[in-house]
Formats: structure tokens, sequence, C-alpha cells
């Protein structure tokens, strides 16, 4: 059997995915039946605290199932940490080279920062496969870089059985996207 990787708090590498947690965010009343044309919100970006954004080492090269597991129940307890509590929703996740090398500037740092359990603490509160991107000067800019690249380059994880998984209103709007953008080349390509 094989073991789950470790990272040993070594620098992210350019192939690794990293992932950001979602968790399901408090709305307005009659806010639910927005529609918004994106997979993710900024706000999932947006940390109010610190300013930094906190990642997830997903794999080396794809997303690891060990290491998803190892995560989720940490996940899962952030969401109860919460007030009011939050449920956990799955990940956005990315190649750290899409951040690193972004498409459009500015680029973004990950800085590699596992946080290990203090003396007598539980077990859930240690996360080898933390990483985060230090707080910039403009937090807002960043939570909408950051939604912009995961959106292009990145994919979207949902949790089973969630009302959004496979057949869900995401998955519905990527098809919508790709059947569109068909659409657009088939009209472009008789025109010529």
């Amino acid at each position: 059997m094989a073991k789950r990787w470790d990272p040993q708090g070594k620098p992210v590498g350019p192939h690794e995915r990293v992932g950001r947690r979602l968790f399901d965010l408090p709305e307005l009343v009659g806010a639910s039946e927005a529609q918004y044309y994106s997979r993710v919100k900024f706000t999932q970006f947006w940390d109010k605290q610190t300013g930094e954004v906190s990642l997830d080492r997903l794999g080396r090269a794809n997303v690891e199932p060990k290491v998803r597991t190892y995560l989720l129940r940490r996940a899962e307890a952030q969401g109860g940490s919460f007030r009011p509590t939050r449920t956990f929703e799955g990940w956005a996740h990315i190649k750290a080279q899409d951040l690193t090398n972004a498409k459009y500037p500015p680029s973004v740092v990950i800085v590699a920062s596992p946080m290990l359990k203090d003396e007598g603490a539980p077990e859930i509160k240690e996360n080898i496969y933390h990483a985060h991107i230090p707080r910039p000067d403009d937090v807002y800019q960043l939570a909408l870089h950051l939604r912009n690249l995961f959106e292009d380059a990145g994919s979207v994880e949902q949790l089973e059985g969630d009302d959004n998984s496979a057949g869900g209103p995401w998955n519905l709007l990527s098809k919508l996207r790709g059947l569109f953008e068909r659409m657009m080349s088939a009209i472009s390509s008789t025109e010529d």
C-alpha cells in the first residue's frame, strides 16, 4: 500500500495542485435566487481577518486521494469552527504554476506553511499541506484576481452528494459556456 505524500515543508512545486477550501456563505434574504455567472464567488478568496489566502497542497501533480482524505476531516472541522457554522463544499484547485506564472499580471507567490499541532492539541489542528498567499496591499483586488485565475485554469471539486455536484448549476454553466464557444466558432468559420 502506497504511503500518503508528505511535502515535509518543501517549497510548493510548479506542478502541484493547490486548492482553496469552499464553504457555504451566508446570503441575504432572496439572494439564493440570484444568478451568478461565475463558478466561485470572489468572497471565497477574501480572508477578512488576516488578508492572507490559505491554500491546501492537494497533490504533486493531481489531487491525490489520500491527501484529500487527510484534508477533508480538517476542512469539515474548520467549517464547524465558524460562527455561524458553515458547511464545507469542496475545493477550487489549480496547478501552482498557473498562479506563480499567471497569464495576466500580477503573478502570485505561494508560500509553503505547514501547520504543526501544539503540545496537547488535537491532531485535527495539524495540516502539513497548508500553504498561503501573503497579504497584498489590496486584498479585494487579490480576491478578484484569484477567482479569475481559478476559473480560467482551475477546477472546482464539489463533495459527493452536494446539490451542485455532477449535474448541478456549476457544471451546467461550464457546459453552456463550451456550447456557446463552439457555436461562435462555427459561426465565425462559416462567415469566412
